[in-house]
């Protein structure tokens, strides 16, 4: 099969498929979802089209590999108002030269690229995999340049929903629910987010002596990603577990830096900012327990990345996708992310070794059954199979 992948992607994750001559930009590191469910397609035999975006100055290009070509198209404008609109004219631009090839379109998320594709309804049948929430993540956006731009996506979220050009995928129940609850007539299919199996730790036999906790996410000082309320259980759990440290990744800003110290907030605490997918994996094997605190997540692929190392995880009983994800307790720890009391329960649960074993090793094995790249590619072809017949 012959699939186009719109979308955020890294070609670095790829690179065993080219010529080791080629030039591949280490872009999109964050999109650790695509970059898995193409590598995936690419395992099984199926060739991939990607089309992605950076910053570059110049006309989009292309590079070839085994089973895959990339175009790489420019996030450059002279005129920078109104953006994700204009990016998805150059994507739909780049997309109409090499389109008759393909025999399947699929759109990551509900932006730019998702719009990209739309046109090409009658050439082939498209996809998109919803991957956030738009109206939910408006609710938040309070700061005046931050609401712009989600002002701006959110309309281009609704423009991508309209109609019935696009099959959507929901990669989890709670997402597919948010679909319906505005969409009821769309027919949905749920397929998670993939994992590189490359990174799964089958066995671990060394741990800290001591408790180490592992909290990530790229904005962790938002209100949707809720650290603030972690670092203050975190000092109500250390006043009876002194050695206990807690590692906090993603970006921050000194001013956030500043508060967090007033309060006395920072004892034990390791802010280590923005890091590579290399150095989470790094730093999550510095850990025991890895705690997401998100009051919403549409899937929570950091779950994943920490079941995948042995960690163990606790995640928020009725933070969307997250408890689906965590197997409704079977393969971590749920609790209510917005008590401090409830949270630091959690972490003492978590004290227990032999929970902690069963759990962690249960984990791998749920792991390894649902969540491979290959595993999720393959719930992908399955499908778009189907409409080909069809």
């Amino acid at each position: 099969m012959k699939i186009g992948v719109a979308g955020p992607f890294n070609p670095q994750t790829v690179a065993e498929y080219f010529d080791s001559n080629t030039k591949l930009p280490d872009i999109n590191k964050m999109a650790t979802s695509v970059n898995a469910y193409v590598k995936g397609l690419i395992e099984l035999g199926h060739f991939v089209t990607v089309f992605t975006t950076y910053s570059f100055e110049g006309e989009p290009y292309y590079v070839d590999g085994k089973n895959i070509r990339i175009y790489f198209i420019s996030t450059q404008f002279k005129i920078h108002a109104l953006g994700r609109l204009r990016m998805a004219k150059k994507i739909r631009k780049c997309i109409e030269k090499s389109v008759n090839s393909l025999d399947i379109l699929h759109a990551e998320w509900t932006y730019e690229f998702a719009l990209a594709i739309k046109p090409f309804y009658k050439k082939m049948p498209l996809f998109c995999s919803v991957r956030d929430w738009a109206p939910y993540i408006l609710s938040l956006a309070k700061k005046s340049s931050g609401r712009y731009y989600w002002v701006l996506s959110y309309y281009i979220f609704r423009k991508v929903m309209r109609g019935d050009k696009i099959h959507f995928i929901a990669n989890s129940e709670y997402t597919k629910r948010q679909i319906l609850s505005e969409y009821p007539d769309k027919k949905v299919d749920i397929i998670p987010n993939p994992l590189d199996e490359k990174n799964i730790l089958h066995k671990r036999e060394e741990y800290p002596k001591y408790p180490v906790f592992i909290s990530i996410s790229t904005s962790p000082f938002t209100v949707r990603k809720n650290n603030t309320i972690l670092l203050k259980a975190f000092s109500r759990y250390k006043k009876n577990n002194q050695d206990a440290k807690l590692i906090v990744v993603g970006t921050f800003s000194e001013e956030i830096r500043e508060e967090l110290k007033s309060q006395n907030l920072l004892e034990g605490v390791e802010l280590t900012g923005s890091v590579s997918h290399d150095e989470v994996i790094s730093l999550i094997d510095r850990a025991t327990i890895l705690i997401h605190p998100a009051l919403e997540e549409t899937f929570g692929n950091i779950l994943l990345e920490g079941m995948c190392r042995k960690v163990l995880c606790i995640g928020g009983e009725s933070s969307g996708a997250v408890p689906q994800v965590l197997g409704y307790g079977k393969y971590g720890i749920l609790c209510d992310v917005k008590s401090e009391e409830s949270i630091v329960q959690a972490m003492e649960k978590a004290n227990d070794a032999e929970l902690f074993k069963k759990i962690t090793d249960d984990a791998t094995k749920y792991i390894i059954r649902e969540f491979t790249e290959k595993t999720v590619a393959q719930k992908h072809i399955n499908l778009f199979s189907g409409f080909l017949k069809g």
